[in-house]
């Protein structure tokens, strides 16, 4: 077994190290170092340095940013010189090599690696990328290559993986050179045109011979450098084929150049015959609109980057695909996007690696309590921070990982003796308080963990609760948690524990006895009988008093003022005791619990300032908290239908009792649990202790808040919302939720592009349009096709929306557009009318006039039972609508002198002409050019008055007060027709009520106003 697992590495080395030489011979010609301008340091096969990272198989080529590009081989790594550049990543360095003079090529506007992986040269080389700037070489002149992963080797490993290159260095070598001429059409074809699919490199030996044809000498005028290196790409390296190319590219410049008759110069022909590569007819559109075009243009290269996935295209290639698709910019930005999508996908994630690599740099990972090098698990959690909670922030996610490192260094000082928390934790920890704060609670929490058995040793939870209480300061948590185990009996209860018994007492036992029943908290003062007037008893021993519950004890000590104070708490509880006592034997269902949520003295205190008592009540010992418990139990009486069965306050005794118990609880569990009592006094609580709102609120949001994980419901604020939407009606808001739940768990698994807010919308604009059955089969049609319209990027580009930058505004538009066709007829193969309903409404104030289906019949039966051809019908219907609003947009921004029309106003342009854009775009033109010219009347008329009152002499009152008064005098009686309301507004300002001067002194009658200026 291992001789034949030697022979398999033997055999596995010899083909990787014929891939490397192959590959090496690839990278090294003229043609691809003139383009590429990569250089390999070394000659021959160097020799790899296993210290520097090795492959577990076959070969990578490693292109990170910097000086760090290596080819990694599974027996080291082999030094490389190249730049991986595109906009946002890294710009071209020139220096890296110089460029070769034996062939003429562009610049490599996208790197040749990244081609190879969209358009592999099977027969030549090609490349798949992996994670980063990464490349793994899946074959090489034809022959298929393992694709490994990097891997660190130690020692021992890299003594023998330098004895495995050095066998095979001393063994025959591959003949590499006749596989390469094999491999190409031609000995002189260029390997970059075999590996880029298309002629890019032009021989520049053949550019002489190429002047030197009979059609190019005798050229009045010789052709430009430029115009020679383009016709030997369109011949692809042909010379007889490029002088025939010439003459063609010539007659072409003539031709259309005469039919302008002189109209543009032969410079702006040859330019135009360029960018459309020498179409004539596409040359001539784009010199008769060069103005439209160009417009057109600008929109779309303001939408060039990684986030629209167009890439960055040149105006020279927008301008050329705008005139050969007659200026149609959905065509054009759709082919933009097929042919450029899945690099740009490339390069976002080459950023995004990029970015998680310097995080991940060595100097950082003992800042960050990671281990060096990082294990795989830690390095896909900080992609997934980055890509997730911290959207790509680098700068953010770098302070919440160091916040987390410092932590955990410090976690022998910081965390309790028997408790040492996770990464997980900690991150937790800093998501909530911060870097600094988390660490001030690890110190509190310590100190109360040491402190613990003398407080009752609460759990950990407990402990975190009160070092919240306590804002993360050490003494006052530690006082808290004191005050609550004092006002538990704590304190007293171990004094009584600690102190020592007397001899008599050690020696003398008295008889058992059967222990006394457990005294209650309502039980009589100290000192008097409940039988007798003024009876007294001795003082009940304190140990023997049970105290109230840990979480009873915190609640009172939260509610008096100031906070933790003891002595009001215990009076507090003594109220609570008597109050629970007087309202529970008229309301059974009231329990300690709300007695002490009643006599809270801050919500007394509100309660009172809402409803003040009476001199009578009190004087008949009456109060706040008395008032708001019996409310509380008024409360939970009417809602004893859907309220949750509290526990026994007692454990029963018996064994019948037992029994019933345990049969009472076995009923309970079957049947779904109610609404917690806690929901009920949330609901006093919010409507400001009125009891009928109150009730709805339970019944409405309380039950339902109870059903969240059933329902999906993501917040209480999601519930409050649809509350308020459904006119504080349960039952609307109970039915609609449980519809909303009920399609997201049949539809919103299955479709990952939309989510719970998109069928809340759909659900909001049909509720009027649709009963209930066919308002959610509705919705799942529109989520169906939402979701297909979310995925189909072309479709977005042709209607004005960018699938990587998509805002609220633009998937509100797809959504009403889309409800608008649900009930067309066109969603059903009809006869293709324009459904009466306009896409412009926003989700919450629905579409009640029409969608030819308001009345739940006559459109909702075929939507309700809608196939995935009737929505792809829908969607497509949707989309040529919304590109008909587009177009209608496109058409105006042509007139920049005019106010830019927006969607909505587009939208009823169109549907007021049927439906035509042409039409539409006339009709919106002609309105905004009256618009325009109304605001130009408006404001010479403005400049006019202000400028007569100046010459007048009179002080002109200024612009806004001008307008004040015209908009009063318009509201008021109507004037004379020769007189207009701003006319009369500036005359009256500038001249008193009575029609005399405004000036503080009257001058006598006929003497000229004396004025300051000239």
């Amino acid at each position: 077994d291992s001789e034949k697992a030697a022979e398999a590495q033997r055999e596995a080395d010899r083909e990787a190290y014929d891939a490397l030489s192959g590959l090496l011979a690839i990278l090294r010609d003229e043609s691809v170092v003139a383009y590429t301008r990569l250089s390999l340091p070394f000659a021959g096969a160097g020799t790899p340095e296993p210290r520097l990272g090795c492959t577990s198989e076959g070969l990578l080529l490693d292109l990170s940013k910097g000086a760090v590009q290596r080819l990694v081989t599974p027996w080291g790594t082999l030094p490389l010189r190249y730049a991986l550049c595109f906009q946002g990543y890294q710009e071209p360095d020139t220096e890296l090599a110089p460029r070769q003079a034996a062939y003429l090529t562009g610049i490599e506007s996208v790197s040749l690696f990244l081609s190879l992986d969209e358009r592999p040269a099977q027969h030549l080389l090609g490349v798949r990328k992996v994670s980063g700037p990464r490349f793994a070489v899946s074959s090489v002149l034809g022959a298929a290559l393992p694709i490994g992963e990097l891997v660190d080797v130690d020692a021992g490993e890299c003594v023998a993986r330098c004895e495995r290159w050095e066998r095979l260095a001393r063994g025959p070598q591959p003949r590499t050179a006749p596989r390469l001429a094999a491999a190409l059409p031609t000995k002189t074809t260029p390997v970059l045109n075999e590996l880029l699919g298309r002629t890019e490199a032009v021989r520049a030996e053949l550019l002489p011979l190429l002047k030197r044809q009979k059609a190019v000498a005798s050229a009045r005028i010789p052709p430009a450098e430029e115009d020679l290196i383009g016709a030997m790409r369109r011949a692809n390296n042909d010379v007889e084929k490029a002088a025939w190319e010439l003459r063609s590219m010539r007659r072409s410049e003539d031709s259309l150049v005469s039919q302008r008759q002189g109209h543009v110069t032969r410079a702006q022909v040859r330019e135009a015959l360029r960018a459309t590569d020498y179409d004539i007819d596409a040359a001539g559109r784009l010199l008769d609109q060069r103005r439209q075009i160009s417009r057109v243009a600008d929109y779309i290269l303001d939408q060039r980057g990684l986030e629209s996935g167009i890439g960055w295209p040149t105006r020279q290639e927008v301008m050329g695909l705008l005139a050969r698709t007659g200026n149609d910019e959905g065509a054009v930005l759709s082919s933009l996007l097929r042919e450029r999508r899945a690099t740009v996908e490339k390069m976002v994630e080459i950023i995004h690696t990029d970015s998680v690599d310097k995080l991940l740099a060595v100097e950082n990972l003992f800042i960050y309590g990671l281990t060096v090098p990082p294990t795989a698990s830690e390095r896909a959690h900080v992609e997934a921070l980055y890509g997730g909670e911290f959207d790509r922030s680098a700068a953010r996610l770098d302070c919440f990982l160091r916040a987390v490192g410092a932590l955990q260094r410090n976690l022998d000082e910081l965390a309790p003796p028997d408790w040492r928390p996770s990464r997980a934790e900690l991150e937790g920890l800093v998501r909530e308080l911060g870097g600094a704060p988390a660490e001030a609670f690890l110190r509190a929490l310590r100190r109360l963990a040491e402190a613990a058995p003398k407080l009752g040793s609460p759990d950990r939870e407990t402990l975190g609760r009160y070092v919240r209480l306590g804002e993360c300061d050490e003494e006052a948590s530690l006082t808290f948690a004191q005050s609550v185990w004092k006002l538990m009996g704590g304190a007293t209860a171990s004094k009584a524990k600690d102190k020592p018994k007397s001899a008599s007492a050690r020696t003398r036992q008295p008889p058992a006895k059967a222990a006394p029943p457990p005294r209650s908290r309502s039980a009589a003062p100290a000192g008097k009988k409940r039988g007798g007037k003024g009876a007294t008893a001795s003082a009940p021993d304190p140990a023997d008093t049970p105290g109230p519950s840990r979480a009873e004890a915190e609640a009172v000590l939260l509610a008096v003022n100031p906070v933790g104070d003891l002595t009001a708490a215990t009076e507090l509880l003594k109220r609570v005791d008597v109050i629970h006592r007087q309202i529970s034997a008229t309301f059974p269902l009231v329990r300690r619990e709300d007695a002490l949520w009643a006599a809270s003295p801050a919500r007394e205190a509100r309660y009172l300032s809402r409803e003040p008592l009476s001199q009578e009540e009190r004087k008949e010992g009456e109060s706040g908290a008395k008032h708001l418990l019996r409310r509380l139990g008024a409360a939970l009486e009417s809602l004893k239908d859907i309220l949750a069965v509290d526990e026994p306050a007692e454990p029963p005794q018996s064994k019948s009792a037992v029994l019933a118990a345990l049969a009472e609880a076995d009923a309970r569990s079957a049947q779904p649990s109610g609404v917690p009592r806690q929901s009920v006094r949330e609901g006093l609580d919010a409507h400001a202790f009125n009891l009928e709102g109150a009730t709805r609120w339970v019944r409405g949001v309380g039950s339902l808040l109870h059903r969240q994980a059933e329902l999906g419901i993501e917040s209480r604020e999601e519930v409050e919302a649809a509350f308020e939407d459904h006119g504080q009606d349960p039952d609307q808001t109970t039915a609609y939720m449980e519809q909303l739940g009920g399609l997201m768990a049949t539809v919103g698994a299955s479709l990952p592009r939309v989510g719970r807010a998109d069928a809340k919308a759909f659900l909001r604009i049909g509720a009027d349009c649709a009963s209930s059955a066919q308002l959610a089969s509705l919705t799942a049609a529109c989520l169906r096709g939402l979701s297909h319209l979310l995925g189909d990027a072309e479709a977005l580009l042709s209607i004005g929306v960018k699938a990587n930058a998509l805002t609220a505004d633009d998937r509100c538009y797809l959504i009403e557009s889309l409800h608008r066709f649900a009930f067309a007829d066109e969603a059903r193969g009809g006869d293709g009318s324009a459904p009466s309903t306009s896409p412009r409404s926003t989700p919450g104030e629905g579409d009640g006039d029409g969608d030819g289906g308001s009345d739940g019949n006559s459109g909702g039966d075929g939507a309700a039972g809608a196939s995935g051809e009737e929505v792809t019908t829908m969607v497509a219907r949707a989309i040529e609508y919304m590109r008909k609003v587009s177009e209608v947009q496109v058409y105006l921004a042509t007139f920049p002198e005019l106010d830019q029309p927006s969607r909505v106003a587009a939208a009823n342009a169109l549907d007021a002409a049927g439906l035509d854009r042409k039409k539409a775009g006339r009709a919106l033109r002609d309105e905004l050019r009256k618009k325009r010219e109304k605001d130009m009347r408006e404001a010479y008329n403005r400049k006019r008055l202000l400028s007569e009152a100046y010459k007048k002499g009179r002080s002109p009152p200024s612009m806004m007060v001008v307008e004040t008064a015209a908009e009063q005098l318009q509201a008021s009686a109507p004037l004379r027709p020769p007189v207009s309301p701003l006319k009369r507004a500036v005359c009256e300002l500038s001249l008193g009520a009575d029609g005399g001067e405004r000036s503080k002194s009257p001058r006598p009658f006929g003497q000229p106003r004396q004025t300051g200026h000239s």
